[in-house]
């Protein structure tokens, strides 16, 4: 005769082994209930969407840096700097200019710095924001540019402070003689 006594337990195990994991995800449930001499109005105040800035919508924000490069040349005299803040979220459109500083040097010398102004609430968490520079003689010739992605973190809290951006100088061609032998 066959011992069929294991054949009994198993569903009983089977049902003890369900109780056992299920017992710890029932704990995990959080009590949405106010606790006693909580304010659920001042609850609801602090709740803010995942990304959401806890600075308050339009308050402004300062990004600001130094625009630098490395070789010892002298600016003109009449040269002038172009800083704007960007939205290069969208690849294959042009970027959306969000702040702008144009700064006339009047004989100042690298580093030049620089200081952008804009709404916290046209900052979008979720995009991606770039600063980008230039520098350009009188006759706006361009002389040094940046030439890579400088991140601005729209998440970050309060006023966003870059370091210094390197720039990259532009060298032009000069221009070909008609003239050909």
């Amino acid at each position: 005769m066959a011992n069929t006594s294991h054949l009994s337990t198993r569903p009983l195990l089977s049902y003890a082994l369900a109780a056992l994991l299920l017992i710890p995800l029932a704990a995990c449930q959080q009590d949405k209930s106010p606790g006693p001499g909580t304010d659920p109005q001042q609850d609801e105040k602090e709740v803010r969407e995942p990304g959401q800035s806890m600075q308050s919508e339009g308050d402004p924000v300062k990004v600001s840096g130094r625009l630098v490069y490395l070789q010892r040349i002298a600016l003109p005299p009449e040269a002038r700097a172009t800083v704007q803040l960007l939205d290069v979220s969208l690849a294959d459109a042009p970027a959306a200019v969000l702040a702008e500083e144009v700064v006339e040097l009047e004989n100042r010398q690298v580093p030049i710095p620089f200081s952008l102004q804009v709404s916290d609430g046209d900052l979008d968490p979720r995009h991606s924001y770039s600063v980008s520079a230039r520098i350009e003689d009188g006759k706006g010739q361009l002389l040094w540019i940046t030439d890579s992605h400088h991140g601005v973190n729209a998440g970050q809290e309060g006023d966003i402070e870059l370091g210094d951006i390197r720039l990259t100088q532009v060298v032009s061609k000069p221009p070909q003689s008609e003239n050909r032998q």
